[in-house]
């Protein structure tokens, strides 16, 4: 891919600003500006199949869309998609392996799918597929975890139950097997017994024995669960809750989360947002365990000092250690006596020691609008990915790197058949001494990013190996491989 952004005087160090005026995101919502309860959700993937990233943010009522033009400028639908009877929720995914992402929306009535017709175009006469919901179910969907599940060759939903009134039943989570023209209901999940209260949730190979395991970060104070799958018994999935035994058994307000490995033993480690600091687990022989490494605000507010939303772990200016992004977000009464209060959105950088810097001040981040999505890419293809962040009643806002020396890597894992996004791939870079580990998900909490793994490598001149495992077990090794470059990989 080609570098579209002059380089010939790459600046030293991180240097972010925000550009989301002058590359086309200041186009006023197309919708009412209903007062509705409910989160935003967004989504930053190539949505007309043409190789670069557009965006689709949603507002009360529907979704707005900005289509790239493949050098970083955006043009906004003049016709926002208009949705659903609720403030949804919505995902991307290509269901139809016909490389078009389809587009689900999701809320307390189920799910239904409108198929890609190409051109962000997506038709909503006919519904693709749908999952309605009982009448009896008195939660909602806030977030989706998208992968396969079941090792068939195509993708399953996991969708988790979350009240919006807290004086509602939490609702369970449920498990959707993909029939090929229709969802099955196979498992509901509960926390031995009690309820869920989930907004991030993800389908990550933990054990690295080639099936997806199933991660529940709860929003609230019952605890979060992990469920380790012993495979596949008359098409249903046995999952096994053991989130004690393996650490992360978190009592919190999980809103967001984020994985890689963060301190090289060829494990995945998580960050969650919380409110309060984000809370990160290393991994070790025997699971994970909480480790302090600096993820604090510098400038602490209210009572919590920090509340997050949507998190991302991401190599901003390519000089290897990784920077972790977090979208602020709303606090409700903090007191019984008080009003509620926006925090500041958070950024930090990582040190040669693993050990994390708050630069939120320096690159100017800590933008006080109410953000609860927030999603990385490389816009203009230049191989430095951005930061995007958006709310249910907001234009977008982009912050963008200045390019400097560093070294980087995209890797696209193309799979097979209905999961031609290759989610649940594991994608392994050996270069410069040292091996970065990231994995591809669909949607976490609330933002989805592209169906790319990116790579900052810093002074490496080459890479030695390039490793990537798709969820049914296939692995495909490159050797001697030429950095800056989106490189797409080859289910064998």
């Amino acid at each position: 891919m080609v570098d579209r952004r002059d380089c010939s005087a790459p600046v030293v160090g991180l240097q972010l600003r925000d550009v989301a005026k002058e590359v086309g995101l200041n186009q006023p919502s197309a919708l009412p500006d209903l007062a509705l309860p409910g989160v935003g959700h967004l989504a930053a993937t190539d949505l007309d199949g043409d190789g670069d990233v557009d965006i689709a943010s949603s507002v009360p009522g529907g979704i707005l869309l900005w289509e790239n033009d493949g050098t970083g400028q955006f043009t906004g639908r003049e016709e926002a998609i208009r949705g659903a009877e609720e403030p949804p929720g919505f995902a991307v995914a290509d269901f139809s392996g016909d490389g078009l992402p389809e587009l689900i929306f999701f809320s307390r009535t189920g799910l239904r799918m409108a198929e890609n017709m190409g051109a962000m175009d997506w038709n909503f006469n006919g519904i693709y597929r749908s999952f309605v919901r009982g009448e009896a179910e008195v939660d909602t969907w806030l977030t989706l975890a998208i992968g396969d599940l079941d090792g068939d060759g195509d993708l399953d939903i996991v969708a988790p139950g979350m009240s919006l009134d807290e004086d509602a039943v939490w609702g369970p989570t449920q498990v959707l097997r993909n029939d090929g023209d229709s969802f099955t209901e196979v498992l509901r999940l509960t926390d031995r017994g009690g309820p869920l209260n989930v907004q991030a949730a993800l389908l990550t190979d933990r054990d690295q024995d080639g099936d997806l395991d199933l991660l529940l970060v709860n929003d609230s104070t019952t605890r979060s669960t992990f469920w380790r799958n012993d495979g596949v018994i008359d098409g249903i999935p046995m999952l096994v809750e053991d989130s004690l035994e393996v650490g992360i058994g978190l009592s919190m307000s999980g809103m967001g989360m984020d994985g890689a490995d963060l301190n090289d033993d060829g494990v995945l480690d998580w960050c969650f947002s919380d409110t309060g600091p984000p809370r990160c687990f290393l991994s070790d022989a025997k699971g994970w365990f909480e480790a302090d490494l600096g993820v604090v605000p510098a400038d602490p507010v209210g009572t919590y000092g920090a509340v997050g939303w949507s998190m991302e772990l991401v190599d901003l200016d390519n000089d290897g250690p990784m920077e972790l992004a977090m979208a602020g977000g709303e606090q409700l009464a903090e007191t019984p006596t008080s009003e509620g209060r926006i925090y500041p959105d958070l950024l930090w950088t990582q040190g040669l020691n693993r050990r994390f810097t708050d630069i939120t001040a320096a690159q100017k981040f800590g933008d006080l609008d109410y953000h609860t999505t927030l999603a990385s890419a490389d816009f203009d293809g230049d191989g430095f990915w951005e930061l995007l962040l958006a709310s249910p009643w907001l234009p977008p806002q982009l912050y963008r790197p200045s390019c400097t020396t560093g070294a980087w890597l995209d890797i696209e894992p193309r799979g097979k058949g209905n999961n031609l996004a290759g989610y649940g791939a594991w994608v392994a870079v050996e270069a410069g001494g040292r091996t970065q580990i990231r994995e591809l998900h669909a949607l976490r909490s609330h933002g989805q990013g592209p169906t790319i793994v990116h790579f900052g490598l810093g002074k490496a001149e080459r890479a030695d190996r390039i490793y990537v495992r798709w969820p049914d077990g296939a692995e495909v090794e490159i050797e001697d491989v030429k950095l800056r470059q989106r490189m797409v990989v080859e289910h064998p």
